[in-house]
Order: C-alpha cells, then structure tokens, then sequence
C-alpha cells in the first residue's frame, strides 16, 4: 500500500509524539486494523491522530493517549485513514510505532500516569499547593 506523510502537532497523543514529529503512514484496508493501533485520520474537518482502543460492529473507538474520554466520532470503513508506522523526531531519528497489543501496553500505561497526574493535582490543589 501507499505511504505517507503528516506532522504531528497536539497534546492527546504526547509522550508517544512531540509537536513537529513527522509520522510516516501506511494505507491499509479497515479489515486489517487492530486494537492498538494508532491511526490518523485524515477526512475529518480537523485531521487528527489517535489510537483505536476497541473495534465493534459499529466502528472503531478512538481516543487519544492523554484524553480522558474515547472520541464521540467512531472510525469507519469508508474514512479516510492511515496507520501510522514510524515517527521521525527532530533530530532525524526514525522509531517504529508499536500497534497492537504492545499499542494497548503502552495506552495503558499512558491512561495511568494521566490518572496520577489528575489525582495529584486534585491533592495538591486541596492543600491549597497549587492555584485553584
């Protein structure tokens, strides 16, 4: 299949990219995708990259990394979208991007510190540690 280009710039997906990465992407069928993945989704008014957290009859869950709830849009055959492979920091290193069940590790992992971040702050806040 095809391959393209895209420049990540956001926040739901940082820690797995930094703003300015170029993220090499790979057409594939829907048929192929899988739990773990991470897709960009180009045919949205906004294009935006995010992994599919679950796959029904009625279409892909989305969500990014740092979001606190799954994308109310589900990802469908006829959209336009590709799976991103590799990401190209700003030095020029290339990295492979884990799909997969290594994808959900890592999604996991990133839902986590997102809930300790939270909670702290909610602490620290209570403390009256931080500004409300």
């Amino acid at each position: 299949m095809a391959e393209r280009k895209f420049y990540y710039y956001g926040a739901s997906m940082r820690r797995e990219f930094r703003n300015g990465e170029e993220l090499l992407l790979e057409e594939i069928p829907y048929s192929e995708l899988q739990k773990g993945d991470i897709v960009a989704v180009l045919d949205a008014k906004n294009p935006y990259v995010h992994r599919i957290i679950q796959i029904t009859a009625k279409g892909a869950i989305t969500r990014g990394d740092n979001n606190a709830a799954p994308d109310t849009r589900r990802l469908l055959p006829e959209d336009h979208f590709c799976r991103v492979t590799h990401a190209i920091s700003l030095q020029l290193r290339i990295r492979k991007i884990a799909g997969g069940k290594k994808g959900m590790r890592n999604y996991y992992q990133h839902q986590t510190r997102r809930t300790i971040r939270s909670f702290a702050g909610k602490v620290l806040r209570c403390l009256g540690l931080l500004p409300n």
